[in-house]
């Protein structure tokens, strides 16, 4: 653990693990609720924020968290907020870094970790980054195993590794490096000419899908707007289908994005998914809208804890729902406009 002459640095690399896996914008307003806030570091004592002191080992955790504000010169609240975050994530932001099931290549702590250095047959961190990719999904991986992958493969090996590792330090990271023409990284050493036609062609490929995905839709001011809109898609679907729509400042439509599909009679929603792509893609506001097989539009019981639920979810990230809008045969209604939003 730190001592009070690096606990600074130690607390930058966990902000930087949290913003890894979550939106910077939501942060900083989640940081800002949390500044001041009654509890301070006694409300971080909890049960997750132990076990991952104890990977570190730590064993007089309680004591290392109250000093840390003073070690730090953070507020205690948000010092609370990010070792919460790091070891529980929150719903409808970003799931733990370090939680039960750790995400590692995430982490900016695991060179100090006993736990993730403590050699473990099978373990994750011998396998190759392309076999680690197709297990694990690409999320996984750290920016330099990402790299390796491009560079060779499923083959990558130490020497690999090191090629990508000097990569990202001759450039400063992933930005810039997705900015170098690929005669420039052919001309490098240990650079083939194919690897660095393979990183060309992934930086435009996510430069291309990002303009794709800024491409803004009508803006919608109203209820009937979504009907008017949506409505043809939904009404007839024989399955209960719940979709979150993402809007810009001027609440023009992004996209749309399918959260659940249930049964005829009702569809499973976790405020965690319906928030995520707003999350992900820095909506700035978003609507939610599902269809009733039945025909009927009357809100249910249940729609309207949901309802109730994504409400607190939204004043918890700061991203404002416009409406839920539910679709029936030739109708349709607005939880906005009954005042439950």
């Amino acid at each position: 653990m730190p001592a009070p002459d690096n606990a600074p640095a130690f607390y930058a690399a966990l902000v930087e693990s949290v913003e890894a896996g979550a939106d910077r914008e939501a942060l900083a307003r989640l940081f800002a609720q949390a500044r001041g806030a009654a509890g301070g570091m006694a409300a971080a004592a909890t049960p997750a924020v132990l076990r991952w002191l104890a990977r570190f080992g730590c064993d007089g955790a309680p004591a290392w968290i109250a000093g840390l504000p003073e070690a730090t010169g953070r507020d205690p609240g948000q010092l609370a907020l990010v070792l919460r975050l790091f070891a529980e994530g929150i719903d409808g932001l970003m799931p733990a870094v370090c939680g039960a099931a750790p995400r590692c290549a995430r982490c900016r702590l695991t060179r100090d970790c006993a736990w993730y250095n403590a050699p473990r047959a099978g373990s994750r961190s011998r396998l190759p980054p392309g076999r680690c990719l197709l297990r694990e999904g690409a999320a996984a991986l750290g920016d330099s195993e990402l790299l390796v992958v491009l560079l060779d493969g499923d083959r990558g090996g130490e020497e690999t590794r090191g090629r990508a590792e000097r990569l990202l330090a001759r450039y400063g990271g992933l930005r810039a490096l997705a900015a170098a023409p690929a005669a420039e990284l052919a001309g490098l050493q240990g650079i083939s000419e194919a690897a660095a036609v393979r990183i060309a062609a992934a930086a435009e490929f996510a430069r291309r899908m990002l303009a794709e995905r800024r491409a803004v839709g009508p803006a919608v001011r109203s209820a009937r707007d979504f009907y008017d809109l949506y409505g043809p898609r939904l009404r007839d679907l024989r399955q209960e289908v719940f979709w979150a729509v993402l809007l810009d400042q001027k609440h023009r439509i992004l996209r749309e994005i399918e959260i659940s599909r249930g049964t005829l009679t009702a569809s499973l929603v976790h405020p965690r998914e319906a928030f995520a792509p707003a999350m992900r893609e820095s909506a700035a506001a978003v609507a939610f809208l599902h269809n009733h097989p039945s025909g009927d539009p009357a809100p249910s019981r249940e729609d309207r804890e949901l309802t109730r639920r994504l409400a607190e979810t939204s004043r918890l990230v700061g991203i404002p729902i416009l409406d839920h809008v539910i679709v029936g045969e030739g109708g349709y209604a607005s939880l906005a406009e009954e005042g439950a939003l």
